[in-house]
């Protein structure tokens, strides 16, 4: 774990979820996300500390255990503010939630686990898209929706825009065909926004620095008109969104556990909201099943 520069005061630490860091001129930093387990948090924190870096603040792409689970660790030793959205905030503060919007109730033992939940922690300041000044320095929030409800994206004063899981990059397209989303509509105006940004340099978290932008969010696009036309052209005969799930996990070989299970699900429910919104199918309860179907 090192701090690798990318530009001015900003630098980004890499691991499965990238931590980005952006060193005001007094040594004291603002996170981007805490990575994915309080071990790690604890390793980013001996590594601050040996550079004599103070921890300001934490902004959180989003409330996903992968980029908030250093939160706790940083902010009981810091007492450092953390920033979020007003959708996502009340999950980092009550991670049961996170579970339990999957499951839809109070959720079995299975998904009260690591992947999905991280350790509590306090958000001091519940932000909107716009600037963030942070004493006098500017930070631009762009909102960023449809991963989550609540996304937000950053973009530091050195003009590095930190884009979360807003994006899928290319390799990890090509090994896993299937992401997480929570609003489609959301997202594909999301793809509009970052299209046309025109942000020099980007970073995801998975991923790292992305110096494709459009080609990336050309990409992105085109899997999400796959997997629209996949379920109109499954939905040609009335499916539940359980059927729905048995074939897609089929077609795209998709590993299988609690956890993805009902990941893939919500990601289901998350088109199928989106194509009854636009009057493409339509929902009809027929024995004892919801089953969705062409207009």
């Amino acid at each position: 774990m090192k701090l690798q520069r990318l530009a001015g005061n900003t630098y980004y630490i890499d691991g499965p979820s990238i931590i980005g860091v952006y060193l005001f001129d007094d040594r004291s930093c603002l996170l981007i996300d805490t990575g994915s387990s309080q071990k790690s948090a604890a390793t980013l924190w001996e590594l601050l500390k040996e550079g004599g870096i103070r921890v300001r603040g934490i902004f959180n792409t989003h409330f996903h255990a992968d980029h908030c689970a250093g939160n706790r660790l940083i902010q009981e030793r810091s007492r450092c503010r953390i920033f979020a959205s007003a959708l996502d905030a009340p999950i980092i503060q009550n991670p049961i939630l996170a579970p339990f919007a999957l499951y839809s109730a109070h959720p079995p033992p299975a998904l009260k686990n690591k992947f999905l939940m991280a350790s509590p922690s306090v958000v001091t300041d519940v932000l909107d898209a716009g600037r963030l000044f942070i004493d006098g320095i500017a930070f631009q929030v762009v909102d960023l929706k449809g991963h989550t409800m609540g996304h937000n994206g950053i973009v530091t004063p050195d003009g590095i825009a930190f884009l979360g899981d807003s994006l899928i990059a290319p390799e990890i397209m090509k090994k896993f065909q299937f992401h997480y989303l929570a609003d489609v509509g959301s997202h594909l105006e999301t793809l509009d926004f970052l299209r046309d940004a025109g942000f020099e340099q980007a970073v995801l978290s998975h991923g790292g620095h992305l110096r494709n932008l459009k080609e990336t969010v050309n990409s992105n696009r085109e899997w999400l008109c796959k997997i629209i036309n996949f379920i109109l052209e499954i939905v040609r005969t009335p499916q539940s969104r359980e059927e729905i799930l048995s074939r897609i996990v089929d077609a795209f070989a998709l590993p299988l556990n609690t956890t993805q299970y009902y990941l893939i699900l919500a990601t289901i429910s998350a088109f199928l909201s989106y194509l009854c919104a636009k009057r493409k199918i339509r929902s009809t309860p027929v024995g004892g099943f919801m089953k969705f179907s062409i207009q």
